[in-house]
């Protein structure tokens, strides 16, 4: 190539043997290109942004779902357990009459709830005199006779009726000494006939918390019907 020549403009060289060869313009030098012996820089990665979440509103509609669910399975379980009677004592405060009654506990002079609960406490107690109160507690089921057996099934009926029918007893009362009595006949009386088909020895604890309670509940509403309650309670509270 001629010294001085524009690197834009063709040239023309002759060989040995005196031909002419023209070469074609040569422009200004292009990009090299990317090979092993010309490497590129390595790019830098960028992740991709991560997509919005649109479904919030899913979740939230998720939410109100769940604790619609957990309600009715609530309200099931409730209306089951009321349905199969319950061996607790019933819970509710919302119509009971004794709610008011926080005070120190005083000699009671009045409950309606007595005229109800004194029938059921003597018709209970009648059928435990039918040789139940002269039983050999520390006999267990697995060696009654048959009159044992029959025996104890009929306290065992007589307890879950006599429990049954002073469940409304526990809302009638006006004082809350009276209602908790109440529940623990309740709740000992079913538990005792629970037993009673596998009774052993120690069963027979049960029975005599049911029995004290009764009396307990009888000799109140005794001192309230006789007015001996009254003829005490002014001097009773101080």
């Amino acid at each position: 190539m001629a010294a001085g020549r524009p690197p834009g403009e063709a040239r023309t060289e002759r060989d040995d043997g005196g031909c002419a060869m023209t070469y074609p313009p040569q422009g200004p030098p292009g990009p090299v290109p990317e090979g092993p012996w010309n490497p590129q820089p390595p790019q830098q990665y960028r992740p991709a942004p991560p997509p919005r979440r649109r479904n919030g509103w899913k979740w939230a509609l998720g939410g109100v779902a769940l604790i619609g669910v957990i309600a009715v399975t609530a309200a099931v379980a409730i209306s089951m357990r009321s349905d199969r009677g319950d061996t607790s004592a019933p819970r509710e405060t919302y119509d009971l009459a004794s709610p008011d009654d926080t005070g120190p506990v005083e000699i009671i002079t009045e409950d309606p709830s007595c005229d109800a609960w004194v029938p059921v406490a003597n018709t209970f107690a009648g059928i435990q005199k039918k040789g139940w109160t002269e039983r050999d507690s520390s006999v267990p089921a697995a060696r009654w006779t048959p009159e044992q057996r029959a025996q104890y099934e009929e306290v065992r009926k007589a307890a879950l009726t006599a429990a049954d029918q002073t469940v409304p007893l526990v809302r009638l009362t006006p004082h809350r000494v009276m209602r908790e009595s109440y529940e623990q006949f309740i709740a000992y009386s079913r538990a005792y006939s629970d037993a009673i088909p596998n009774y052993k020895p120690e069963d027979e604890r049960l029975a005599r918390v049911m029995t004290s309670t009764s009396s307990v509940l009888v000799y109140v509403c005794d001192a309230i019907n006789a007015r001996s309650a009254a003829a005490r309670a002014p001097v009773g509270g101080n």
